[in-house]
């Protein structure tokens, strides 16, 4: 019967629809007669086609401007203006609706699916695919086809056999079934099938895909934040200038169909709308910002019409319809073959040896955050990062109908990018470099906090004096969403929110910013920050900022595309190459035929290639010392950089795309049609996140008991690091509703002592979990029980090291060990060592020292204070040093006598802490006795009653995080130099702190 290989139904998808890559957008369009289009072609651009582009732009502007003065300016007739505008545009302007593939055996080739996981796909989409429609039409489509098919195979072949373009997520529904997607689904969380991107009929690439609405959604969110990456590589008519470039334009959109619908430059030279959109006249026209990122990467020549070439690769910043092709087209250089904005003889005539536009999506980088994880203990996401070589039939058109005149990345692959994937991060190695101690202490502070290289490494890229205010201004996950944190995830439709967003869109901070169709709810979010305890998140909703990789790559993030904007705003030419790095081995030919096997192992199962950290994992590479160097050019074997990976971060190594496509362009993995919705746990919000003021709700468990049970999450890591398997994973996917049930309805057992121990994994070395010897309960989170008695002694001791003498600092909890003193945390007694102060020269500042409490593991940088006889004295001879003079023996020291005190906790002395420069002498509170730094007052807000903000009388500065407690404050005893005071704890420091608001 058809329903046993049916499993659900899709609909057909409109033709057209918009996407980053093409589709029906605008370019270079009509001016009035006293402006011309035209250019010298000495500028770069190809006369010819320049010339060809100006005669029809100005058939276009003269069309229109009959159609204007016909209707007269009639509103209700927008509408049908557009529509007849953009027939226009296409009369003298592309080739829409030719396909000559269409027409050819095997010219559409098969949708295939790159990657399965836990609640992600990643399909791949061919050329003549088209991408639109709505869930409802796509439903009713493939239920049609399962009606008059008799197996999956002979749907499928209707599918590829027709000769008209149609939609991937018919496909995508006919492969899966459709059981896992209600009809209720996608009309409430889940939309388009969990589809996040959408490429244009002609352009192939990689597209991801959710499973689940919560993986749509973290999707969505790595989208509109730029962390995921995408890039494409076209071919552009005339010789683009020699030079990576940022480039912003605005584009407007002209026509309401999808099957004719164009983008127009929006400014009055191209627009012949543009004065009634800057009247006001068209107020519901859709007008957007294109920003992308430009590398030409080679020089090419035809010379049967002695024309001339750039392949060009490009990552986006947006995704609005058709951005590239519209994009290069405002350059004056429209992509090859283009079938929408090309001169309409030039698109029909690159037909003849260019089948189809020359434009591909080749790479795509993302963060699963939904599992499989290798290792979910330590980490609680897998980065995902694709390759998408040029198809065969454009890498014979680069070798075989064009002649290569210049390469100007000689490091890139032409058929498929350069060595970095995203384009600026070399010009960011070079303007700011980094020694080795300071990437030694940045990475030092990532471990000690548990991030990994994935966001040290993007942090890396930036200036120090940013990396340096992200380090002072950094807070844990665990306080997000508190009233002092303004970076949260929404406890409603999983948006991130942060300062920059809440600013840039004048809201109120506590409200979610998420609003819209990026929600994946469809209109505006009602999350707030802080909900009451009864709060319930939606079902399946994940916490997952929580991961303290993923919380510091959010808040960078938007600091690396910054600096990446920042670099670009001088001209960096394409060949620029990052500073000398030091290499390693030697790639001799015995190593790179074991790793050219293994990287061919690896294109077979579908995988990128191998990371530099992997190399040893393979026979005959266990020694290497990294990086591989001296890879010869003619090598099938290159190294790449992920984004956000710089100067001595980790290489990827990878078949060179020439080799590596006889895999890419056959490898296909078989997905499992689903038979319904997928399980999937919900996390709980985090505790700063609910609010303190509100009472408990009705029927909430005594506080007594809270917290005593280890739940499911905690308990399924500890079976991983115990080596078990086990069907239920840490976020409970896939577990059956009939097992989750039982489990549910199990009295749980009689409460006994717990006596846990902290062991380490055998299955993973480096992992702990805790181990109940009375119950054999085993958990990966720390106990309440636990954490009870670490409160009665602090968990941090001070240790001597065995084999270096060398004193370091312990945590008897965590087993955390650090070479520097946890910041703000209690250490054990040491009843066999004495108190005792010592002067030390300071390492980062020759010249200037501090006094370190051998006992306590305490830093001050003021003397700490005396009593008689002893006294502290500044020296005659080096001002700011400081000694101790005992009056009755007459002994000199600079080290602290053993009855000295701290200089904070010392009331009077011969020297004193210098006092805060406030107004009139007097720390600043608020009403409440809240402590704030000079010239700061807290108020209640005028708009949101109940509110209250914080305002700077002294700069007129206000905002609705409070300010950092710290300030500065010029030294009295060393005039020009300057300290630091924290208001709230009377704590100085000479190291830099964040001022003012703390994002």
């Amino acid at each position: 019967p058809l329903s046993a290989w049916a499993g659900g139904a899709g609909g057909r998808a409109a033709k057209g629809g918009g996407s980053a890559a093409g589709g029906g957008a605008s370019r270079r369009h009509g001016a009035p007669a006293a402006v011309a289009m035209y250019r010298d072609p000495g500028e770069g651009r190809d006369a010819k086609i320049t010339e060809k582009s100006e005669k029809a732009r100005k058939e276009f502007w003269e069309k229109c401007e009959k159609i204007k003065k016909g209707a007269n300016y009639n509103e209700k007739l927008l509408g049908e203006i557009a529509n007849r505008g953009a027939q226009e545009y296409t009369k003298v302007f592309g080739r829409i609706g030719v396909h000559p593939l269409l027409h050819l055996k095997g010219g559409k080739k098969r949708p295939r699916y790159l990657v399965d996981r836990d609640e992600t796909w990643v399909l791949y989409k061919p050329a003549l695919w088209q991408m639109g429609g709505n869930h409802l039409s796509w439903r009713t489509s493939v239920q049609n086809i399962i009606k008059n098919t008799k197996s999956l195979a002979q749907a499928e072949e209707h599918y590829l056999g027709s000769e008209k373009a149609e939609s991937v997520q018919e496909w995508h529904g006919l492969e899966t079934g459709l059981l896992w997607i209600p009809p209720e689904w996608a009309e409430s969380e889940m939309k388009g099938w969990g589809f996040i991107q959408r490429l244009d009929l002609e352009t192939d690439g990689p597209v991801i895909i959710g499973k689940t609405w919560r993986s749509q959604r973290m999707l969505q969110v790595q989208m509109k934040e730029h962390v995921n990456h995408k890039a494409y590589m076209c071919l552009v008519h005339g010789r683009l200038e020699n030079k990576t470039q940022h480039i912003r334009r605005k584009f407007a959109e002209l026509g309401n169909d999808a099957a004719t619908q164009v983008m127009l430059q929006h400014d009055p030279v191209n627009d012949p709308f543009y004065d009634w959109s800057l009247a006001g006249k068209w107020p519901g026209r859709s007008v957007r910002m294109a920003e992308s990122f430009v590398k030409p990467l080679a020089y090419y020549h035809k010379k049967e019409d002695n024309s001339d070439y750039t392949l060009v690769y490009v990552n986006i910043l947006t995704g609005i319809t058709h951005q590239i092709r519209i994009t290069m087209q405002s350059l004056g250089h429209p992509l090859v073959s283009d079938d929408r904005y090309l001169p309409r003889d030039q698109a029909m005539a690159d037909l003849k040896w260019c089948p189809r536009n020359f434009l591909v999506e080749v790479r795509a980088d993302f963060f699963d955050l939904t599992g499989p994880h290798e290792d979910a203990a330590r980490k609680r996401y897998t980065r995902i990062s694709i390759e998408n070589p040029l198809p065969k039939v454009f890498q014979n058109i680069l070798t075989s109908k064009l002649r290569l005149v210049e390469q100007l990345d000689p490091s890139a692959d032409l058929f498929v990018g350069p060595q970095y994937w995203a384009i600026g991060d070399q010009e960011l190695m070079n303007a700011f470099p980094k020694d080795d101690e300071y990437r030694q202490k940045v990475m030092r502070w990532g471990q000690r906090k548990g991030i990994h290289l994935d966001a040290l490494d993007r942090l890396l890229m930036l200036s120090k004096d940013d990396i340096d205010d992200v380090l002072n201004r950094y807070r844990p996950p665990s306080e997000m969403g508190s009233e002092q944190y303004s970076y949260w995830v929404c406890p409603v439709c999983m948006h991130w929110n942060s300062p920059g967003a809440t600013e840039k869109s004048q809201a109120d901070p506590d409200n979610c910013t998420g609003g819209g169709a990026i929600t994946a709810l469809g209109k505006v979010c009602p999350g707030k920050r802080q909900v009451t305890p009864d709060h319930t998140p939606p079902t399946g909703w994940w916490n997952y900022a929580r991961d303290p990789t993923i919380h510091l790559l959010y808040i960078v993030n938007s600091k690396w595309l910054e600096a990446r904007r920042s670099v670009m705003k001088h001209s960096r030419p394409s060949w620029e190459k990052p500073p000398p790095e030091v290499e390693g081995t030697e790639a001799t030919p015995e190593i790179l035929t074991i790793l050219q096997a293994a990287l061919e192992r690896k294109a077979a199962q579908g995988e990128l290639g191998i990371h530099e950290a992997d190399l040893h994992k393979f026979p005959g590479l266990e020694d290497l010392e990294m990086p591989l160097s001296g890879i010869p050019p003619d090598a099938a074997i290159q190294r790449c950089r992920l984004p956000g990976k710089g100067t001595h971060s980790q290489w990827t190594y990878t078949l060179k795309a020439s080799r590596r496509i006889e895999w890419s362009a056959v490898f296909e993995n078989k997905v499992k049609r689903l038979q319904g919705p997928l399980y999937v746990k919900t996390d709980t919000v985090g505790e700063a996140q609910i609010r303190k003021d509100a009472p408990p709700p009705s029927g909430s468990p005594d506080s007594s008991t809270n917290g005593t049970e280890i739940d499911s999450k905690s308990k399924a890591k500890a079976k991983s690091l115990l080596g078990d398997d086990d069907d239920d994973d840490t976020i409970g996917l896939g577990m059956p509703p009939e097992k989750r049930a039982k489990r549910d309805d199990e009295e749980p057992a009689k409460k006994k002592k717990r006596q846990w121990e902290r062991r380490e994994s055998k299955s993973n070395p480096g992992s702990y979990y805790y181990f109940d010897i009375n119950s054999g309960e085993t958990s990966v989170e720390q106990p309440p029980e636990m954490k009870l008695a670490a409160m009665k002694e602090p968990a941090w001791e001070r240790l001597k090291s065995k084999s270096s003498g060398k004193f370091y600092y312990y945590n008897h909890i965590t087993g955390e060990s650090s070479m520097d003193r946890p910041a703000g945390v209690e250490l054990r007694a040491q009843a066999d060592e004495p108190m005792r102060w010592v002067r030390q020269e300071s390492s980062s500042k020759p010249g200037e020292f501090y006094y370190f409490n051998t006992k306590t593991g305490e830093n001050e940088v003021q003397p700490p204070r005396v009593q008689l006889p002893w006294r502290c004295l500044e020296s005659k001879t080096k001002r700011g040093q400081f000694y101790y003079h005992n009056e009755v023996t007459d002994e000199t020291t600079v080290d602290p006598p053993p009855s000295a005190k701290s200089a904070r906790e010392a009331k009077s002395g011969p020297i004193r802490t210098p006092a805060r420069a406030t107004p009139g002498g007097t720390m600043v509170k608020n009403g409440s006795g809240e402590k704030l730094p000079a010239n700061w007052v807290k108020k209640e807000s005028d708009k949101y009653k109940g509110k209250f903000y914080f305002l700077n009388t002294k700069t007129n500065q206000s905002s609705w995080t409070k300010p950092s407690p710290w300030e500065k404050v010029e030294s009295s005893s060393q005039p020009g130099k300057f300290y630091f005071v924290n208001c709230e704890t009377g704590e100085t420091s000479w190291e830099k702190k964040a001022v003012g608001v703390v994002g």
